[in-house]
């Protein structure tokens, strides 16, 4: 299947520009191939899998399509990413290429062969009708290679997100790595690594893009990673505006096992951890060099380890 590089938002259009286009019944969560209009060009004929209607005097589009056509042998082995509102969010692969949308700039990026982004601007509460102004969004990036991909998602509205991401293996096995209800606001900006395997899509892993430096084996350094520092130290705005840290626990981590100071102050209250789970504390820094030093144990192989970190903020 092939799409327009992006949909003009006029159906009828589509139609006569492109060929059959995938479109939906206005309020009903029902999709429907639309192939023509009837001899009046009054009404839009389509195929309808539930066989319900064979016209309508009204159809949406179903979303914006960014991809070039491609063929895959099989079996089909990539990552898909769903992200539910309100953010935006892009892929890019170890070569620097992108795929996806950057709400920062508004571009849409589709360099990385293969990959197809959806947004989903025709969605409907399916009670009320209206429109949700957060739509679901995916991004399909497949026959890729084994490697360590960079996920940047954007807030585009204050509230919270959550993400899933599948990975899709030689063996057809489907497995999801979640995300949940991680704080946003417009304009921020979280990074995440994502290690996919093709021979065992199991072990995908999806983590903060820092990992605090630190433990070794890198399993162990997952336990603790970072969405919005890339450094063990960081220059951060005047200290009376305090600090935001974004941080994600593992999913082998013992949330009860958690600690943390800062200038030597026991400050663990301030976390909530989760296994899987992602937070933004607030961090009461001071004038000046700020020291926070953050544990938590977590299994590994049948044992148990300690990612422990040393993190340093700077205020003005």
């Amino acid at each position: 299947m092939s799409y327009p590089m992006v949909s003009s938002g006029n159906p009828l259009q589509d139609i006569c520009t492109y060929g059959p286009q995938i479109a939906k019944v206005p309020n009903r969560q029902h999709y429907v191939v639309t192939y023509g209009l009837t001899e009046s060009f009054d009404e839009v004929l389509i195929r309808d899998p539930l066989g319900e209607f064979t016209s309508l005097s009204q159809v949406t589009p179903n979303g914006l399509f960014a991809g070039p056509e491609f063929t895959f042998s099989e079996p089909i082995t990539g990552l898909r990413f769903d992200y539910h509102s309100p953010v935006d969010f892009y892929i890019t692969d170890p070569s620097g290429r992108r795929a996806g949308l950057d709400h920062l700039s508004g571009i849409t990026f589709h360099e990385i062969p293969g990959a197809r982004y959806d947004r989903d601007t025709s969605y409907e509460n399916g009670i009320t009708g209206e429109q949700d102004d957060d739509p679901s969004k995916s991004l399909e990036i497949f026959g890729i290679p084994d490697a360590e991909y960079r996920l940047t998602v954007v807030g585009t509205a204050n509230g919270t997100y959550t993400g899933e991401v599948r990975a899709f293996d030689v063996n057809r096995d489907i497995s999801v790595a979640l995300t949940r209800d991680v704080p946003t606001e417009p304009g921020l900006v979280h990074q995440y690594t994502v290690t996919f395997a093709k021979s065992n899509g199991a072990t995908t892993r999806v983590a903060g893009a820092f990992d605090g430096g630190g433990q070794r084996p890198r399993d162990v350094n997952r336990f603790l990673t970072y969405l919005n520092i890339s450094a063990s130290q960081t220059t951060v705005g005047a200290a009376s505006s305090g600090f935001h840290l974004a941080v994600m626990y593992g999913s082998e981590t013992t949330a009860s096992s958690f600690e943390a100071t800062l200038n030597g102050a026991n400050v663990t209250s301030l976390f909530h951890p989760t296994p899987a789970g992602a937070e933004n504390v607030a961090l009461p820094l001071q004038r000046g060099r700020n020291v926070i030093i953050l544990a938590i144990n977590g299994i590994v192989v049948n044992r148990t380890a300690t990612d422990r970190d040393r993190l340093v903020f700077i205020a003005p």
